[in-house]
């Protein structure tokens, strides 16, 4: 009863976002021709841009090279640490052993190990080589 009870109940939250974050993600998709630079994903809604080093203070100046766009996905990937990539650019998955995964998750994530993030043809957009991860 008691579960049932939770289920329908609600908590109203409250969410801070910086208005940076909206213009520096606006700003990022355009850079990377609204496509994530994993998968190639060209589905707006499901893109967003995520910063490459650490986002602490917000900044007079938006630099697109302190993003990269990412589908939900590798998004969360790159947040997680599972998604990485080097100084030559290539992705790098590495799926710590405590991670269970089936194999679609495995091909949703290491179909794209080795290959080549999809950059900005601008190379001044580019972020700085060896992504955190």
């Amino acid at each position: 009863m008691e579960i049932r009870e939770m289920s329908r109940s609600y908590m109203v939250t409250t969410v801070q976002r910086r208005l940076f974050h909206v213009r520096f993600r606006n700003a990022v998709l355009k850079a990377y021709r609204e496509r994530c630079a994993v998968c190639g994903l060209r589905l707006r809604p499901l893109l967003d841009a995520a910063h490459v080093s650490p986002d602490r203070d917000p900044q007079p100046v938006i630099s697109v090279r302190d993003g990269i766009a990412l589908c939900a996905t590798h998004y969360r990937a790159f947040d997680a640490h599972i998604l990485r990539y080097d100084s030559d650019y290539r992705i790098h998955i590495e799926l710590p052993d405590r991670f269970t995964a089936g194999e679609g998750e495995r091909a949703m994530l290491f179909a794209f190990d080795g290959k080549r993030l999809e950059l900005p043809a601008d190379e001044e957009l580019w972020p700085p080589a060896s992504g955190r991860g």
